[in-house]
């Protein structure tokens, strides 16, 4: 299978290939990082650009882990809130609620810090 994935995209991707090569894993890292690519898409370009095992683990878990933390106590936030109040809650009492506020705050600041981080990154390899 891996033959034929690099078969049928490798001549549309070469110039990014060559480019992922050089930092193959920092690429990976802001790959998985910035994400907007779907999950089932994002496990096949590993095959299509050839990443070592290592790049693979270490930047998929560094660069999924905040994600997911974020995620994890944004869920937990509302959980929280929910089981707290007897009556739902309003939309804006969720959000001003500390257990999501905060949540919330870190997600813009890890997309703040993978704009500055790719943008950086690009400025200096292409």
């Amino acid at each position: 299978m891996k033959d034929l994935i690099i078969e049928t995209f490798s001549k549309k991707f070469y110039s990014l290939s060559e480019k992922f090569k050089k930092n193959e894993f920092i690429f990976f890292l802001i790959y998985r990082f910035v994400g907007g690519i779907p999950f089932s898409i994002a496990n096949i370009l590993p095959v299509l650009f050839n990443v070592k095992l290592k790049n693979y683990f270490f930047g998929t878990f560094f660069g999924i882990l905040p994600t997911l933390f974020v995620g994890t106590t944004l869920g937990s936030g509302i959980e929280k809130i929910i089981n707290e109040n007897e009556i739902a809650p309003s939309f804006f009492d969720i959000l001003t609620s500390k257990h999501v506020y905060y949540p919330i705050l870190g997600f813009f600041i890890i997309l703040i810090i993978a704009l500055i981080f790719r943008k950086k990154n690009y400025q200096n390899k292409i």
